[in-house]
């Protein structure tokens, strides 16, 4: 559909690109009913989760030959000290 194509182009800019990407579909979900806008929600957030949490760090990791966890240690340290310019 448009809206996996829109999400799809936007996934690429990290951290931003899934906000971009899910506004359109929060629009739509609130046109269509509140229902619909709950199971976006819970959709949204679990994928963001697996993504964050479990699929990025191991493609990291093998492709950078590093630990996941160092990745994700080294992601909220330099976020804490850096703020956003510091994980991007």
């Amino acid at each position: 559909s448009l809206l996996a194509v829109i999400a799809a182009c936007t996934s690429v800019v990290p951290y931003l690109g899934p906000t971009i990407a899910i506004t359109p579909a929060i629009i739509i979900a609130l046109v269509t009913s509140p229902f619909m806008l709950l199971k976006l929600a819970i959709v949204w957030t679990v994928v963001q989760l697996v993504e964050g949490k479990l699929i990025s760090p191991q493609i990291m990791g093998k492709n950078l030959h590093i630990h996941p966890i160092t990745i994700i240690f080294v992601l909220l340290t330099a976020g804490k000290l850096f703020g956003v310019v510091g994980i991007i």
